[in-house]
């Protein structure tokens, strides 16, 4: 949520503001818990609908992603945990990268 290159986007930036860190927090935790298997249902709109109106281009996916592989990292994710988060994630992308 504090990444320069993600909020330089103001629909990005608007969103980050419109929902308290805690409450994002929460959701994003949910669907990765839903995502990798785990009993947790996932209570979030779809991708689509979350992102649809954000506009965000290739770029900005690509510094998500960034910001991801830094997460993964830092708190030590084995590779082929990284490799299997990284695919959900992959997964996402047509439905929150706009098209050129």
């Amino acid at each position: 949520m504090a990444d320069p290159r993600l909020n330089a986007n103001p629909h990005v930036d608007e969103a980050h503001h419109r929902v308290p860190p805690p409450g994002f927090k929460y959701l994003v935790t949910e669907m990765v818990c839903w995502a990798t298997g785990g009993p947790q249902k996932y209570t979030g709109r779809s991708m689509y609908e979350s992102h649809k109106d954000m506009k965000i281009t290739g770029a900005e996916w690509e510094a998500f992603v960034d910001d991801f592989q830094q997460t993964l990292d830092k708190f030590s994710v084995p590779a082929q945990e990284q490799a299997e988060l990284q695919a959900i994630v992959d997964s996402t992308r047509a439905d929150i990268v706009v098209k050129p």
